[in-house]
């Protein structure tokens, strides 16, 4: 399939009945919208559809659901036996979590805009100058639309849109914002719904816990690589210790990047079993997705992730941060 061709998803979906739609692990808010957009896109054109997360939506982000119901894997049904399965805002099948072993192979549509999307479905459509897949799925709305085989797209369509849309472009900060992005999100607005109840509840919209949590990761920012990194380290002990849960600091790379100065955020958190989490944002041309790559992680030159396997949370920590300053310095 042609990564740019729309049209020919759009007579894909039309040809098929069911469809069961997955979005990867830990899903943040554009896995999250543009998954269950994409699920009531095909239930409008009379398509029956389920969606899946691999793990369950942090409660910040549940929100995005619009109440439309989701299988994870404690829920969900494998006597259920779809004619399409479509992957969503995923790079890789490891990133399907702990579907892999069970869906990683069976994958026909897979609809992504990571640059560094290594192919595992069937067919794959993947377009890095989207904002957010959420943006990719808008183009399929639209074009169904002109076709005729979709009304129009409907306020909990867009809702879901516009949400993950926002969510991974910060609010319109982020340098993936385009000028495609704000005409697809100014057509999302005309479909009644509140983009400012939106932002507030992504951006403004905090629990005592993760205000909390906040203050912790403020208290444990180093400076790295002649201050142009600033690093965030958690161990279980100090979210345990804390009273806090993992969900609570999922926002905190964010908070090293704020730091005057810095070009590289950094936050690590210890997921067990020498296991070790990490979750990098450049705020220059430092692409750090090469930097995870290093670890089969990956994403985009702005904004990667890992996995680092380590005997401890120094050792690992050390890892990283050579890495960093190999990068920067």
């Amino acid at each position: 399939m042609n990564k740019k061709d729309i049209k020919a998803i759009c007579e894909l979906i039309l040809q098929k009945k069911s469809f069961l739609v997955i979005s990867h692990k830990n899903p943040d808010g554009d896995a999250i919208g543009s998954a269950i957009a994409f699920t009531r896109i095909l239930e409008e054109i009379g398509k029956e559809a389920r969606v899946v997360f691999p793990d369950e939506p942090t409660k910040r982000l549940r929100f995005i659901t619009g109440g439309h119901g989701y299988m994870t894997p404690a829920s969900f049904d494998t006597s259920y036996k779809p004619e399409l399965v479509v992957s969503l805002d995923c790079a890789t099948s490891a990133r399907l979590g702990a579907f892999e072993e069970m869906l990683g192979d069976k994958v026909d549509l897979s609809i992504d805009h990571h640059f560094s999307n290594a192919p595992f479905a069937k067919l794959t459509y993947t377009d890095a100058k989207a904002s957010a897949t959420a943006e990719i799925v808008y183009e399929i709305a639209a074009e169904l639309v002109r076709r005729g085989e979709l009304d129009e797209i409907t306020p909990p369509i867009a809702f879901a849109l516009y949400s993950g849309i926002v969510s991974d472009t910060g609010n319109f900060k982020y340098s993936n914002t385009s000028d495609k992005t704000f005409k697809a999100c100014a057509a999302l607005r005309k479909c009644d719904i509140d983009t400012a109840e939106i932002s507030r509840l992504l951006f403004d919209s905090f629990s005592l816990a993760r205000l909390k949590a906040e203050a912790i990761a403020i208290s444990k920012i180093e400076l790295i690589a002649n201050g142009y990194a600033a690093m965030i380290v958690l161990s279980q002990k100090d979210i345990k210790d804390a009273g806090l849960t993992l969900d609570d600091f999922d926002d905190t790379v964010n908070i090293a990047r704020r730091v005057e100065d810095v070009k590289v955020g950094a936050y690590m958190r210890e997921a067990g079993d020498g296991e070790y989490k990490v979750s990098l944002r450049s705020n220059d041309d430092t692409n750090v997705s090469d930097i995870c790559g290093k670890y089969s992680g990956g994403g985009h030159i702005r904004a990667a992730g890992c996995v680092i396997h380590a005997k401890s949370i120094d050792v690992a920590a050390d890892m990283i941060q050579k890495d960093i300053e190999e990068a920067l310095l």
